[in-house]
């Protein structure tokens, strides 16, 4: 496992000599290439090295280069703050900025862009600029979302509240009142300092909400806006609009998170089992009983708990005689796995909705069944663990957290996944590997007849672990024998794991070289010198 830049810049910090702390600099500098560990490098130099400005300077060009080529806004503006600040460069801060406005097209929204560039230029005191940028950023703005950023920002760059607060109220008159459109026009009139007019506009969008979820997100709006009366109504709105077994289901979950009466979330899931859809929702309300209501009876009742890994998916014929197994690695892992481990995984998205997210992963670690459909609870926690890298891994939770989502192989790309759950599992030894060999071969049965390139991820992933834990395994060659550089460029073409899978087979094939013969073509696919 290859240290990461913010490994080496942990080193930097912790060296106790000059030349220590030189050589591992050194290191992070050859490391970095992408402006996310170059903005990282820079910080660093600026921190300690201050009075080196030919090495930050050429860290900072490096970091021009490399956030330009990847639209990052954020590090151009990085790179202009130390440009105009420490190098006394104010003509090459605005160089960066102005390779900045080059990609701005290439933003998730111009006008967020605009308003990023318009704060960039401000920082430099270019109030010109600023007012250019904000005119820009009004001319592009298409929704609610770029409505907010336009106003709030236009209010607190120029200097003008009141032309604030009339293009707000025009976007109020011009957009259509939907439940998301009115939190955020709410939100912004809210920043604004115009509470009542905030209250108002949600009050009448929930007279004229006309389904359950928009209600439902009002009461989040109310919510966020710390309203309990407000909440109060949106809630009884949304009970009033309830049809379906998804909007009785949801209801009931937005009832026990405002922490109502037990009575009022039962009933709500009691509607939801009679309402239409319900068999589809019988496995969500059943959690709901266990979850909100302690009540392992009612949901007993309705006669669903989950099911094995093994039924996630389907081995068809196995995978070359092979021995496999979905339930070995999920068992071993979710036994060893410690709390703080769990802690970590639910933390993942910034602590939000931290305590649902544990809630979810103890019951699948304590109860071994999965959903038939893994929820954003605890998906979206699981994933973002499975992205994490360097010798600080934990790797319990994150082999805890691949294969969770690797048992969804329907839902899940293996390819962003299965090098990271090799690389763990055989950091945890030879037992989670042993277990890992068997799912592996449960993966490429699974997806064997896959149209999609991500059936050659579990192949290479299989034949990775396999060319650890016994380089002379005769059945090596088989396993690669489908394979060739055009099936790894599909595969990884469009994979955010990409670097990683490259960085581990360099790893793990690298010491077989040039003489292993399955080595030596797993290094060329994946451009391996």
């Amino acid at each position: 496992m290859q240290p990461t830049v913010e490994d080496l810049i942990t080193r930097v910090r912790e060296a106790t000599t000059a030349a220590e702390q030189a050589r591992w600099l050194e290191a992070a500098a050859r490391k970095a290439d992408d402006s996310y560990g170059l903005r990282a490098l820079v910080r660093t130099l600026v921190e300690l090295r201050s009075e080196d400005r030919e090495t930050i300077a050429r860290a900072v060009d490096r970091l021009v280069l490399a956030a330009g080529a990847n639209a990052d806004s954020w590090g151009l503006r990085e790179a202009a703050q130390v440009r105009a600040g420490l190098l006394a460069d104010p003509a090459g801060a605005l160089e960066a900025l102005q390779v900045a406005e080059a990609h701005i097209h290439q933003q998730h929204s111009a006008t967020w862009g605009w308003t990023q560039l318009a704060e960039a230029y401000a920082e430099l005191g270019e109030t010109d600029e600023v007012r250019r940028c904000m005119e820009e950023a009004r001319a592009a703005a298409t929704d609610h979302h770029d409505t907010y950023t336009l106003v709030t920002q236009w209010a607190a760059l120029l200097g003008d509240p009141k032309k604030a607060e009339a293009m707000l109220a025009e976007a109020e008159s011009e957009l259509p009142l939907t439940a998301s459109v009115a939190w955020s026009l709410a939100n912004a009139w809210r920043t604004l300092g115009l509470p009542a007019r905030a209250d108002r506009l949600l009050g009448a969008c929930l007279d004229r909400v006309e389904d359950t979820q928009s209600a439902l997100t009002l009461v989040a709006a109310r919510q966020s806006h710390r309203d309990p009366q407000g909440m109060a109504q949106a809630l009884t709105r949304a009970e009033a609009l309830a049809d379906s077994a998804e909007d009785w289901f949801h209801v009931a979950e937005a009832l026990a998170d405002q922490n109502a009466p037990n009575t009022s979330v039962r009933r709500a899931l009691e509607a939801a089992v009679e309402a239409e859809g319900a068999s589809d929702w019988l496995e969500a309300v059943a959690t709901g009983y266990r979850r909100w209501l302690s009540d392992e009876a009612a949901a007993d009742a309705l006669g669903i708990r989950g099911l094995r890994p093994g039924a996630l998916g389907d081995p068809s014929d196995g995978f070359r005689g092979l021995e496999w197994s979905a339930e070995g690695l999920f068992d071993w892992v979710r036994a060893v796995v410690p709390p703080s481990s769990l802690q970590q995984i639910a933390r993942a998205d910034y602590g939000s909705d931290a305590d649902k997210h544990l809630v979810a992963l103890k019951e699948i670690c304590q109860s071994g069944l999965l959903p038939r459909t893994l929820p954003w609870h605890p998906r979206e926690v699981l994933a973002l663990t499975r992205w994490s890298q360097g010798e600080r891994v934990d790797h319990h939770a994150r082999a805890l957290s691949t294969t969770i989502l690797s048992l969804y192989v329907e839902e899940t790309e293996l390819s962003d996944t299965l090098s990271y759950l090799v690389e763990s599992c055989l950091q945890l030894g030879p037992k989670a590997s042993e277990h890992a060999d068997r799912f592996l071969v449960w993966a490429c049965a699974c997806t064997a007849n896959s149209e999609f390139a991500d059936n050659a991820a579990a192949p290479i992933a299989l034949a990775l672990l396999r060319l650890v834990r016994n380089p002379s395994d005769p059945l090596l060659p088989e396993l690669t024998s489908a394979l060739s550089q055009d099936v790894v460029d599909e595969m990884l073409r469009f994979c955010t794991a990409a670097k990683h899978w490259s960085e581990l087979v360099e790893a793990l094939a690298g010491p077989h070289l040039p003489h292993h013969e399955v080595a030596k073509s797993l290094a060329a696919w994946f451009g391996i010198a």
